[in-house]
């Protein structure tokens, strides 16, 4: 399964969304992976989380290496945007969703699946932060 959570939603809401869709609110087992922002460490969020069965796997305060959307997605979507210019907001806002929908599902699950390897070079590296 693979959630991101809305700026600004709580624990409780994004419970409800996950909820509304049943292909990944029956998923057999679900690992969060989120930053230590205190929506995330919030008590109530911290609950939620242990009621639902959820792992929630570690992660370092500041680790763009570690973070799927750092080290996977965002350097996918620089590449998209390079040499690229745009007159307004809106005409940036269409090429961004161009950009999302465009990848393919597996595109998604492989940033998710190379989160293991490197996990395993930062170990290998002392806890040093991993250079592409």
């Amino acid at each position: 399964m693979l959630y991101e959570f809305d700026r600004g939603s709580t624990a409780p809401e994004a419970t409800k969304n996950i909820q509304a869709r049943p292909a990944l609110a029956n998923q057999k087992a679900v690992n969060l992976l989120h930053d230590n922002s205190r929506p995330h460490v919030a008590q109530l969020t911290q609950q939620k989380i242990e009621q639902l069965g959820w792992e929630v796997l570690p992660r370092p305060p500041w680790s763009p290496d570690l973070a799927p959307s750092d080290y996977h997605l965002f350097l996918s979507l620089r590449n998209y945007l390079c040499n690229k210019h745009y007159e307004d907001f809106n005409e940036l806002k269409l090429d961004l969703t161009a950009f999302f929908e465009s990848k393919p599902s597996s595109f998604y699950r492989r940033g998710i699946e190379i989160l293991s390897e490197r996990w395993a070079n930062v170990v290998e590296n002392n806890g040093d932060y991993i250079v592409d």
